[in-house]
């Protein structure tokens, strides 16, 4: 892990910038407390934080039957999936941000997984179309980890900052309901990280992605 940050950090040097956050693979991090401290103070001590995911809609499920559908020129196919991803990933963003919500009695910024493949260059537009109609909008990681809720104490590998609501590239996400508080949702990508937030009344985040 170090020598691919070190890489990283070697690549982005040239640049201006340097590596600042870490998803932990497959959302683990780490089966024991003490695994689980051990991350934490490496993460700490190599300048990097940990950017939670609170929004997990399983979108990676979508691309091997989408794959194969392209594949065999199969529009029908493509058509159902298309659909069928939609209508999901609409589903799990807003049953998981109104349990997160819920959870900690106000609105709350929250972090999308999304990973970067076929099917989510392909759906993507629409996707985010719906968010921005369903009053989110983009925002930057350091605004959305600002929320006090991503200070909250976790004990747990599967824990999440403030429960779960969105994920993986490198854009983010957030929502906007009423004006005050201002509520945001992280777009995450394998590649980068977009954001989107929302001023809203009180409302809150899911509960914590496994």
């Amino acid at each position: 892990m170090e020598r691919g940050r070190a890489r990283l950090a070697e690549l982005l040097e040239s640049r201006g910038s340097r590596p600042r956050f870490f998803r932990f693979p497959f959302l683990r991090e780490g089966e024991t407390p003490e695994k689980l401290a051990a991350m934490r103070r490496y993460l700490e001590s190599s300048g990097q934080r940990n950017l939670p995911v609170t929004l997990d809609t399983q979108d990676w499920s979508f691309e091997a039957p989408w794959v194969e559908a392209q594949r065999a020129g199969d529009t029908t196919a493509l058509d159902s999936l298309a659909s069928e991803y939609l209508s999901q990933l609409r589903l799990e963003v807003t049953d998981q941000e109104e349990r997160g919500d819920r959870l900690l009695g106000r609105t709350t910024p929250q972090i999308l997984l999304l990973h970067a493949n076929a099917v989510g260059a392909a759906q993507w537009d629409a996707l985010f179309a719906w968010l921005e109609g369903t009053g989110h909008r983009f925002a930057t990681a350091d605004e959305v980890l600002a929320d006090s809720a991503f200070a909250l104490p976790t004990t747990s590998s599967a824990a999440t900052a403030a429960a779960c609501g969105i994920a993986c590239s490198t854009t983010a996400v957030a929502r906007r309901r009423a004006p005050p508080s201002p509520r945001c949702s992280i777009v995450r990508q394998r590649l980068g990280i977009a954001a989107i937030s929302r001023p809203s009344a009180a409302i809150t985040p899911r509960m914590p992605c496994s």
